[in-house]
């Protein structure tokens, strides 16, 4: 990814682009907000943040001297019918021990009404409720009243939270564009933060010092508030962008950490370490000490364990045990909230759950093994300066048996041992094991593989029919598998092809699902239509691929490109032309490479009297391409997807 400005920067900055301007009070609105019809700036959006902001201030605290108030109030306009779910407000928050609570949860929406005036309807309290979502976190959820499209709400909250030095990072941008975006921090003299700023639009940076007081314990206490305010405007949302990992990591933005205290004119400089994360971590009752439980009922897997077999064997009954005994909740997380002997015995839990289980049963089998904390594609790039736990939001299992490393989730049941997960594939992971190491998760060993073999003929009037066999393996298995297991009614659907919108598939059959070893086999007949223009038809040989569109049409791109896995496409197809029509212009070999060799597409065609067979293959030997190599990727990719569907035309003779 990259930023044009990317700065460490201490909290004394003195700054000031531009000057600021005063934001509508809450429950106040301008007429012309209610009448926008779009975003000048973001033109495809279907909602549009006018404003959102937040102030951070210390008060006294119960647990500690301190405790820190995030005030936050956002104000959204509905542009399209599509973005009306957004109105619909879950805010999550750590709500173990009290640490943080929400309170004071207000809304309000906007509309005109038939006569033209501004009309007001509020959230009711008994409509805003706190679910709980595990042992750490909650949420409050609610959805803003008589909402339209072209409605205004808004709503805020206090968020507390019982720490003294764990400030609120702040996002300016949001996937929808954003009007004017401020942030507010009070900073007693006694706490240092560094922050880390990632913006690329200008940022107005107001700084301001106080004297405010405190009553404690021993008395009043007088001193010094550094209040800083930052405050960017016209923002364009962030949109999710083919084979982007997460928006998040994109969005601009400002972290902070905490550095320093300072106490009676004594600086003490804080040095968290990831060291002292593992330490901790190691002690905690939800994670460190769920590794040490002995699990019940485990006769059978044992009995499995004892016979011969190597390493591997072993870590795949185990791995296999643990995914057919356990239920995947659908929440994911690290720790194990009530204990994996509850989840054991209910046969269902959280990601946390069932991969400490799956830890603890690798252990007890005699394989090495280690706990790797983890963070998705989807949730945000892990900064490895920042030692913070909630950079993560899983937990895998580490496994090191016959000299092969193997990285396992227990929550996927498709996913063979040899496969790295992809939602983890080129990313960062934390080794719990005894220093803590990082570890780059990739695996270039195995690829998203598809070979497709295509025999038809078309007739006279202008149907093509035949049949096809489908060869999924690795990655592309995992897919396949997984569609299949879960909807096979419906898994025909996966062979649409939109150059034939009226193709029919039949007599299906699919072997070796459920077997890792053997790729996915798919068979089928199908039956479509070609393109006819008088004495001519027209038909193009891109078929079953599941390459009908490019996925790089923009003109400009904004994140990286982040495959994932490496790829390799075969296709081989064979048509049998109508009695009487011979080729018009048959299509060209073609071979095609990037000029850093990592992508290749080759295409081979051979015809003779009224056959036509045609090879295609297309290998990528590169994951990863920088936003800046975008460019070359595009058009790349616009020259192979008019090879792709480049149509072949044959023509009717007169005998």
């Amino acid at each position: 990814m990259k930023y044009p400005v990317i700065a460490f920067l201490a909290l004394l900055l003195n700054t000031n682009l531009f000057a600021q301007k005063e934001i509508p009070a809450y429950g106040k609105i301008d007429e012309a907000d209610i009448k926008i019809t779009q975003c000048d700036f973001d033109k495809d959006a279907n909602a549009y943040i006018l404003l959102q902001t937040g102030e951070l201030s210390y008060s006294r605290g119960i647990k500690y001297d301190f405790r820190i108030q995030i005030s936050k109030r956002v104000r959204i306009k509905i542009l399209q019918q599509n973005g009306i779910d957004y109105a619909n407000v879950k805010i999550k928050f750590y709500s173990k021990d009290g640490y943080e609570t929400i309170r004071d949860v207000k809304g309000i929406t906007y509309n005109i009404d038939d006569k033209g005036a501004v009309s007001t309807t509020k959230l009711e309290s008994k409509n805003v409720y706190t679910q709980k979502i595990d042992n750490k976190y909650s949420q409050v959820i609610f959805t803003m009243p008589d909402i339209r499209v072209g409605s205004v709400f808004e709503f805020k909250y206090d968020l507390w939270r019982e720490s003294e030095t764990q400030l609120e990072n702040w996002y300016f941008q949001d996937e929808l564009p954003v009007k004017i975006s401020r942030y507010n921090i009070n900073i007693p003299e006694f706490y240092k933060f560094t922050s880390q700023t990632f913006t690329n639009s200008p940022l107005d940076t107001k700084d301001d010092e106080r004297i405010e007081s405190v009553n404690l314990n021993n008395g009043l206490l007088k001193y010094k508030v550094m209040d800083k305010t930052f405050t960017m405007k016209n923002i364009p949302g962030v949109r999710y962008e083919p084979h982007m990992t997460t928006p998040k990591d994109y969005m601009q933005r400002m972290e902070f950490q905490l550095s320093a205290f300072v106490i009676g004119g004594q600086t003490t400089q804080i040095n968290s370490s990831w060291d002292k994360l593992i330490a901790s971590l190691k002690e905690d009752e939800e994670f460190g000490r769920q590794l040490q439980k002995n699990l019940s009922n485990t006769d059978d897997l044992k009995e499995k364990l004892n016979m011969p077999g190597s390493q591997t064997d072993k870590m795949n009954e185990v791995y296999d045990y643990v995914r057919n005994t356990m239920q995947f909740n659908g929440s994911y997380t690290f720790w194990s909230s009530d204990g994996i002997k509850n989840a054991w015995g209910k046969h269902t839990g959280t990601s946390g759950d069932i991969n400490l289980i799956l830890v603890n049963l690798l252990k007890d089998a005699g394989l090495e093994v280690y706990p790797l904390l983890v963070s998705s594609r989807d949730h945000v790039t892990i900064n490895r300066f920042y030692p913070f736990i909630n950079q993560f939001n899983n937990i895998l299992a580490y496994v090191i048996a016959d000299g092969k490393i193997f990285i396992l989730d227990g929550t996927d049941k498709y996913n063979p041992s040899r496969l790295i997960p992809f939602d983890y594939l080129n990313t960062s992971g934390f080794l719990i094991n005894k220093d803590g190491s990082w570890i780059t998760i990739e695996n270039n060993a195995y690829k998203y593989k598809q070979a497709v073999s295509v025999a038809a003929e078309i007739t006279d009037s202008g149907i093509l029919k035949g049949n096809a066999y489908i060869q999924s393996k690795d990655y592309a298995k995992n897919t396949r598998q997984q569609k299949w297991q879960n909807n096979k009614e419906k898994f025909s659907n996966y062979f649409k092809v939109e150059s034939y919108p009226d193709l029919k598939i039949g007599k299906l059959e699919v072997k070796n699902s459920g077997i890792d070893s053997l790729p996915l086999d798919q068979t089928f007949d199908f039956e479509g239509s070609v393109n006819s223009s008088g004495e001519y038809k027209y038909f193009t040989a891109n078929m079953f691929l599941n390459l009908d569109k490019n996925p790089f049409t923009a003109d400009e791109r904004f994140s990286d490109i982040n495959f994932g896995y490496l790829q390799h496409y075969q296709l081989f197809a064979n048509f049998k032309l109508p009695d009487g029509y011979v080729f018009e212009e048959l299509p060209k070999d073609i071979f095609m490479i990037l000029p850093d060799t990592s992508i290749t597409f080759k295409r081979n065609i051979n015809a003779e009297n009224d056959n036509i067979a045609i090879k295609i293959s297309i290998e990528q030997k590169r994951t990863y391409y920088p936003a800046d190599e975008y460019l070359y990727i595009k058009e790349f990719y616009k020259r192979m997807f008019d090879l792709l569907n480049e149509q072949i035309v044959i023509k009717k003779i007169n005998k």
